[in-house]
């Protein structure tokens, strides 16, 4: 298993993304092929394109930042390699991570949004405003997160690393590491939010889906 996974990261991200667009244009085309103008493939792939799109700017926004912060929090917490090729390595994981994050979370949202008897399936402009629940979540737990993780110094940084990097590069690192501990807190109870939204609007009846329905 960890084979498969070391020959998964080995592939560049370019490549992990295009082989996943190839097979969800042929996914798409088989829709439209067998159901014509009943197909809804596209629309959910769609979907999932736009979440990853977002999670990537998101993420690459994030990680922007805070490596200005701390670049060492990337080479000792990320496994990054430290020198000249950092912004570039930085810049492929903000990408690669940030997308994977919103494909997940347009896949949770369509797992939500799924067809059932008795409830209105949301259309697809109004999901998409559900990803408004994560984002702020991501945005706003960090300015909690941050400082409770400073003060509270889980990670015993202030000791393990002040000989390493001196006192101001552990600072800026115990941040950093509070900042990104709270995306990922915020973009979690986001999504859990966002889900339970989803349900009350489908209960409600609101934003019925107009595609046509399968014979």
């Amino acid at each position: 298993m960890q084979q498969l996974l070391d020959g998964y990261r080995a592939i560049p991200f370019p490549i992990r993304l295009l082989a996943l667009l190839l097979f969800l244009a042929m996914r798409t085309g088989v829709d439209l092929a067998i159901h014509r103008r009943g197909a809804t493939k596209w629309r959910e792939y769609a979907f999932l394109l736009f979440c990853g799109g977002l999670g990537a700017a998101f993420g690459l926004a994030v990680d922007q930042l805070t490596v200005r912060l701390s670049p060492d929090y990337f080479v000792l917490a990320k496994g990054l390699r430290a020198g000249p090729e950092l912004p570039a390595q930085v810049l492929e994981l903000s990408l690669h991570a940030g997308c994977v994050a919103g494909l997940l979370l347009g896949g949770v949202l369509l797992i939500a949004n799924n067809p059932r008897p008795g409830l209105a399936q949301l259309g697809a402009r109004q999901l998409a405003g559900y990803c408004l629940y994560p984002l702020a979540a991501a945005l706003t737990v960090p300015l909690l997160s941050a400082p409770v993780l400073f003060l509270l110094d889980p990670l015993d940084a202030s000791t393990l690393l002040a000989d390493d990097l001196g006192l101001a590069a552990t600072e800026a690192f115990r941040w950093v590491w509070g900042i990104h501990a709270g995306v990922y807190l915020g973009a979690v109870l986001g999504a859990i939010a966002a889900c339970v939204r989803i349900r009350r609007a489908r209960r409600a009846g609101t934003g019925l889906e107009d595609v046509p329905a399968r014979g």
